[in-house]
């Protein structure tokens, strides 16, 4: 009985009457209180969540998601909604993109001449993340209104450059992935090029990974996972694209087909992020704080390698330019250098919080530039950017601006320039030759990404407002002013 059960009968009430379905209404009364607890934040406040909470299948909760889905929401968008004719919003349920139209910002000047920026609003929520076409001056961003949008097709189309004229509308392709925009857990979460700028795979909170040309047109939909896509990457050939989700899987696509080449269940938490090594290779990272290396070319769906060593959630992975390296970075604070072959080559310590983001420079053994020398980025909570040598694990830069949680990191083509996003709109430019701060840009709401185009001329940032702003660099110049908001 339950009072046997729950050994009431060695407390002082053991002779006290129990209700019949007592028991029920105890597990019910404790999962209420379970369900309560995931939305309330440490503060007392009350998230809002209009879903059920459920024991049988993945809770999947847009306010518990906060961490899981890579830390990007921040709160409700701060895009003004009264402004209908300069954001347009869109229900088109044909998913071949539509046009909108957007503002182009005011030129602002530094000191060493004229800095032509651009201000792109169209975005009903915040924007998570920005990328560049590896192959021309296209660019992607994702947001949490559900649609990935394409910037840009007035370059791919004809060559030309950024507009000159002020308030010139620009024509940009909208992807929704839902039929009504702004639409919850539809929100985009990762966005990725395929190696010869093509086709762009995007991941979404709906469990759904999508493959659309450059011109915005879908072209595939995968299906398989059963949580929000956390990180999606091509294989260096493009043959493949590899995710990973909420649901502890890693799946292997062929993206003409659609079809699942090899699921991989190795964790046993949500998968946070998947990065290819070469067109065989990659490692996968999980909440569970383990690194799994595998290889497509194998018989079974089995790991060749397991990396053990963080203390907590390994939030990022990310291989060096010639595919030696294997870098991680976790909320333990640290990030690791690991080898194939050895194991683990470097802890990296210094970070006095979480290490939310870690990246190479394209430089070293196997990338465009050989002779420059090779180093990891890493990206912390505790408002530090550090610069670290692989070959000896010796931190060779400590850059610290504003001491706001830094999100994202961006080194330029040359591997001369380090681009770092942070909370406040900060978007900082150090010299990755010697460590000196070249220039800062501020933007509206918290930065969220940054990144380079392929031709290094221009460096996009994405704000949580819902903006995204563009700067057009010139060789030498320093960006010295503030973003117009």
């Amino acid at each position: 009985t339950f009072a046997h059960e729950s050994l009431v009968v060695k407390s002082t009430v053991a002779y006290t009457d129990i209700p019949p379905g007592a028991l029920i209404t105890f597990l019910q009364k404790g999962l209420e209180y379970v369900g309560i607890e995931e939305h309330i934040n440490e503060d007392g406040s009350v998230r809002e969540f209009d879903g059920n909470y459920s024991l049988l299948s993945p809770f999947i909760c847009q306010a518990v998601a906060t961490k899981e889905e890579k830390r990007m929401r921040k709160g409700p968008s701060q895009i003004n909604h009264t402004d209908e004719n300069n954001m347009n919003i869109v229900t088109d349920e044909t998913n071949k993109g539509d046009r909108d139209s957007l503002q182009q910002s005011i030129a602002t000047t530094s000191h060493n001449g004229v800095v032509k920026s651009v201000t792109l609003q169209g975005h009903q929520g915040e924007v998570f993340m920005c990328l560049w076409n590896p192959s021309s001056r296209q660019l992607a961003s994702g947001s949490a209104d559900g649609t990935c949008r394409l910037w840009g097709l007035w370059d791919a189309a004809n060559g030309a450059s950024l507009p000159d004229a002020t308030n010139m509308p620009i024509d940009a392709v909208v992807m929704p992935h839902s039929q009504h925009i702004g639409e919850r857990y539809k929100d985009v979460t990762s966005v990725n090029w395929s190696p010869d700028g093509k086709h762009l795979a995007t991941g979404c909170y709906d469990g759904v990974a999508r493959v659309w040309t450059a011109l915005g047109t879908l072209e595939m939909e995968l299906h398989d996972h059963s949580g929000p896509v956390f990180s999606l990457k091509w294989s260096k050939d493009g043959k493949y694209l590899l995710s990973g989700s909420y649901d502890r899987r890693s799946i292997i696509w062929n993206p003409i087909t659609g079809k699942a080449v090899k699921t991989y269940m190795l964790h046993n938490a949500p998968v946070l992020d998947v990065d290819w090594s070469d067109s065989d290779m990659f490692a996968t990272c999980s909440s569970d704080r383990t690194i799994y290396i595998c290889k497509v070319s194998t018989s079974d769906s089995t790991a060749i390698r397991t990396f053990l060593g963080h203390d907590d959630e390994v939030n990022s992975v990310s291989w060096s330019p010639g595919g030696h390296y294997l870098a991680s970075c976790s909320d333990d604070s640290t990030a690791k250098v690991w080898t194939v072959n050895n194991g683990l080559a470097h802890d990296l310590r210094g970070h006095k919080k979480e290490i939310y983001t870690v990246r190479w420079t394209p430089t070293g053994i196997g990338s465009a530039h050989p002779d420059t020398p090779l180093h990891l980025c890493t990206a912390s909570f505790d408002g530090s950017v550090k610069v670290w040598s692989p070959e000896t694990g010796a931190m060779i830069f400590d850059l610290t601006r504003h001491g706001q949680p830094v999100y994202s990191l961006s080194a330029n083509p040359e591997g001369t320039v380090l681009a770092a996003g942070s909370l406040g709109g900060h978007v900082t430019l150090w010299s990755l030759k010697d460590g000196s701060l070249i220039s800062e840009i501020r933007g509206s709401g918290d930065t969220f990404d940054v990144s380079w185009s392929n031709d290094g001329s221009m460096l996009c940032s994405c704000f949580s407002s819902g903006t995204i702003n563009i700067i057009l660099l010139e060789e030498g110049q320093n960006v010295s002013s503030n973003l117009p908001v």
